[in-house]
């Protein structure tokens, strides 16, 4: 079948306008005053013009035409349209969602790993390769982050925490997730969760025992959540916990005033 497009010179999309200027120019390069002498196929090829024309200047024959040339035309197969296809193979649906989030398609990747672990035995890290399910987490926490879902972010850091340190060797990868686990939970969770959940969080987080350093910082984060429900005793217990710890602990002072913290105890 004759692409009447390609005859014209002009695209699927093209306005009538520019198929009637198209039609015009074309005509004249087969005209007998025009056209070269050893072009003995010009009467053929202005015959195959109008018809062109005729099919594609008339609304109702286009869009009939239009029907047929979009079914005859091969389309072009993606590795993304592959994987969608395969919605019973869970290791090609676990890299479709790997695929979407760095290929600008965050939502639907997110709705996948959520529908895909309501499975009871899936496990996201069985079907990727271990760099690409450590990529593919923290693309998944980012996302979750700019929707304001921090728990979940902190959920699926949190799992992946914990395989990275049930693996015997190269744990090359632990700094990095307790950075993200700290920094989401610090300048996120406590923030903007409820104080419960804030709580939750941290020690969650203080039961890793990351470093010295890092539970200082929680336990302060826990006393200023104490604080905030108006629990000043365990509020002085944690901030007196995170001193101990760090005795040039940032940003105490406002806290210690708050709490009645009294000074002649030693740090």
């Amino acid at each position: 079948m004759r692409d009447y497009y390609q005859v014209l010179g002009v695209t699927q999309g093209a306005s009538l306008r520019e198929i009637k200027r198209s039609f015009r120019q074309k005509a004249k390069e087969f005209h007998p005053d025009v056209s070269s002498p050893i072009q003995n196929s010009s009467e053929e090829a202005m015959m195959l013009l109008i018809k062109a024309y005729k099919i594609l200047s008339d609304p109702e024959k286009r869009r009939d035409y239009d029907r047929i040339l979009t079914h005859l035309r091969p389309t072009t197969f993606t590795y993304r349209e592959f994987l969608k296809r395969k919605k019973d193979d869970l290791k090609c649906q676990s890299k479709l969602i790997f695929f979407d989030l760095i290929h600008g398609n965050p939502g639907e990747a997110l709705t996948l790993y959520e529908n895909l672990n309501l499975i009871p035995t899936y496990q996201l890290e069985n079907y990727l390769d271990y760099g690409d399910y450590l990529e593919c987490i923290f693309l998944l926490a980012e996302e979750l982050e700019k929707r304001c879902k921090y728990i979940k972010a902190f959920e699926i850091l949190k799992k992946i925490y914990l395989y990275e340190q049930s693996r015997p060797f190269f744990k090359q990868y632990t700094e990095e997730i307790v950075d993200r686990l700290m920094a989401l939970v610090c300048s996120k969770i406590s923030k903007h969760e409820s104080p419960g959940d804030s709580i939750t969080c941290i020690e969650e987080l203080l039961h890793f025992n990351f470093s010295q350093q890092s539970n200082a910082l929680l336990y302060k984060k826990l006393s200023e959540m104490y604080l905030y429900i108006d629990e000043k005793q365990q509020a002085l217990f944690f901030l007196e916990k995170g001193l101990a710890l760090n005795k040039r602990l940032a940003g105490v002072k406002k806290l210690k005033k708050k709490i009645g913290y009294p000074e002649n105890i030693p740090q």
